[in-house]
């Protein structure tokens, strides 16, 4: 606390840290201040559960940028908890004092500051200065770049190693912090090496020794997210965090048998719980939006639709259906192609056929969330399909009345047009006939069954198959029944589709 003051002006309560105690709070803090040398609030991207706001201010000839992070209630409940244990922002304050207490870095935190209406917090701001240089290690990974400047193989590898030993420093002193993703660390080059910013630290926190569950909390997180690097790159990071980490051999191996495990256990989970398969799953979750409109309730991919254009998106669903390219259009069904927020998509709307229809599908769920399911599920095991980006569900008195689910358009003929194309080389058909049947296979591979597998359900795309219209689609466990389901779906290839090629 040496390099901070307390401070109480105007209501507010907090520290300042002594580099900035000249500057007057209400122009760190008040949005309507705007000049020449205090720039207007810029709002950017953040969780659900915060409001961060990005400025410059002139201080000491200089310009630099600040964030300022509010902290509102996320319940009624939140406003309980502050009475009896320290805010957010309080948390996120002295959790960043402690990590540079340890050789551990995080912006530099500018000012904690508070407001009170009676005993409770009305306002709740950290305010942080802007890391220089210094970009989210995921992006860098992604883009081989570092604030714009180019990084060869061997400086991602040194990056790798070197964040492990971060990590294992981290553990090391007892410190597990609270959401250890790819994006809430950020690295910036040096002569010296890399530096590593810690960011979201309102639920770091310090043990005597960090709990075994805490650890692996830790390495799941980031496990989760290292999608893009390569097995080598992972053991580099491995070996450098067992070494910083001060744990044995034996053990080492332990942990990341464990850790292998529990995170093929929470990507099993997320595909079905967070893509809104379960009726109690109606929130918000870092890829999915949850949203509702009148007796319109569904769930959207963020890339898709995000925030308050969710709900306005389920306003202007059932317009789309009248103005968008008619694809399919009969009792059951009406599907079209239309635009939005630049994404070229097929909405396909299940009509409502009676209330008995509407009572069954309200009790075993609707088609179009069993395609949203099981759109995920193939997504997350490489099975070329279209990629679902929302599903929707119009509800009257209790019932689901009609539903919609949403798909990227695949551009690309039917696998019937396909063959049937005189122009096209003996060889290239039969590629796309073993790719077909290596679909299958990856299907029944993975105890799935697509019930209606024909021509039309068989989009041909960059001269590979993707298969559409999965509410048909069942998955089995009983190795009888998949094996007799599996006999079918291969005799309906090879029926409708592999005879094909023999009629041209």
């Amino acid at each position: 606390m040496k390099d901070y003051i307390k401070v109480s002006e105007d209501g507010w309560t907090g520290y300042v840290h002594t580099h900035y105690k000249q500057i007057p709070i209400s122009r760190l803090i008040d949005p309507n201040i705007s000049d020449k040398q205090r720039g207007s609030f810029e709002k950017v991207r953040s969780s659900d559960t915060a409001e961060v706001y990005r400025y410059f201010i002139e201080f000491q000839g200089s310009r630099e940028t600040l964030y300022l992070k509010k902290y509102p209630y996320r319940s009624r409940t939140d406003a309980i908890k502050h009475l009896i244990r320290p805010s957010r922002a309080s948390r996120a304050f002295r959790a960043g004092l402690m990590l540079e207490k340890h050789n551990l870095h995080t912006p530099r935190i500018v000012a904690f500051l508070q407001k009170k209406d009676g005993i409770f917090l009305s306002e709740d701001i950290l305010i942080s200065a802007s890391m220089e240089n210094s970009v989210a290690i995921s992006i860098a990974l992604g883009t081989n770049e570092v604030a714009g400047e180019s990084i060869t193989l061997r400086d991602k590898r040194d990056m790798i190693v070197e964040f492990g030993r971060v990590v294992g420093h981290m553990h090391a002193c007892g410190i597990c912090h609270g959401d250890l993703r790819w994006g809430n660390i950020f690295v910036s080059r040096h002569d010296s090496g890399w530096t590593f910013d810690l960011i979201d630290n309102e639920r770091t926190g310090k043990y005597p020794t960090l709990p075994y569950w805490l650890r692996l909390k830790n390495l799941v997180q980031l496990n989760i997210d290292s999608g893009s690097l390569a097995r080598t790159d992972r053991m580099r990071f491995w070996k450098a965090y067992a070494e910083a980490s001060k744990i044995g051999p034996s053990r080492s191996r332990h942990i990341a048998g464990v850790v292998l495990k529990r995170t093929d256990k929470r990507l099993n989970k997320r595909s079905r719980t967070h893509t809104g398969i379960r009726e109690d799953t109606m929130k918000s979750h870092w890829n999915i939006q949850s949203a509702q409109f009148g007796d319109y309730e569904g769930f959207l991919a963020g890339e898709f639709c995000k925030g308050d254009q969710a709900a306005v998106f389920l306003q202007q669903i059932e317009n789309m259906m009248d103005t968008g390219i008619v694809l399919k259009n009969d009792t059951a069904t009406r599907v079209v192609r239309c635009t939005y927020n630049q994404w070229d998509i097929v909405i396909k709307r299940y009509n409502h056929q009676g209330p008995w229809h509407s009572f069954r599908h309200t009790i075993k769920g609707s088609r179009a969330k069993k395609c949203w399911r099981f759109g995920h599920l193939m997504t997350a095991l490489n099975i070329p399909c279209a990629k679902p980006v929302g599903v929707v569900e119009q509800r009257k008195y209790g019932l689901v009345w009609q539903s919609y689910i949403l798909n990227v358009f695949i551009e690309g003929p039917t696998i019937r047009e396909y063959l049937h194309r005189t122009d096209l080389p003996e060889c290239k058909k039969q590629k796309v006939l073993e790719e077909t049947r290596t679909l299958v296979a990856q299907l029944s591979e993975n105890n799935l069954i697509h019930n209606d597998l024909k021509h039309c359900n068989l989009l041909i795309q960059e001269d590979s198959p993707v298969l559409i219209d999965l509410d048909s689609m069942q998955k089995h466990r009983n190795p009888w029944v998949l094996s007799h389901y599996k006999r079918k779906m291969e005799n309906k290839v090879r029926a409708r589709i592999c005879n094909e090629i023999k009629e041209v």
